[in-house]
């Protein structure tokens, strides 16, 4: 089998759980619907993928920006560099009370999506 062969078990469909994949149909209906979020970089390796541990499913590129679903759109999801806390950019700074003016690791002090 060839490298190019092998296909990334979190983004193939036939491994998803039943509720992954009606999960995963949502998701990409959204997408169809209203594309993908401002700021989520369409690099050509777009995919809907799932977090085989926690059953979340999301979309992600090749930079591993995530966005996933949020009240029926799609949303990026992110990390507060100061607390390192993750989830929606409103959610973070509204409830959790995440503080991004400083500038930890380097980092430009705005919320940055995690890693993948």
């Amino acid at each position: 089998m060839a490298l190019l062969d092998i296909v990334d078990p979190d983004r193939d469909r036939s491994k998803f759980t039943l509720a992954q994949q009606r999960q995963a149909i949502k998701v990409e209906q959204a997408w169809r619907k209203r594309g993908l979020p401002e700021g989520f970089v369409d690099d050509g390796d777009v995919h809907i993928r799932r977090e085989p541990g926690s059953g979340v499913v999301y979309i992600s590129n090749k930079a591993q920006q995530m966005a996933m679903l949020n009240e029926g759109r799609i949303e990026l999801y992110w990390q507060c560099p100061g607390c390192r806390n993750e989830g929606f950019k409103n959610t973070l700074i509204h409830t959790l009370g995440c503080s991004y003016e400083t500038k930890p690791f380097g980092l430009s002090g705005s919320l940055v999506p995690p890693p993948v």
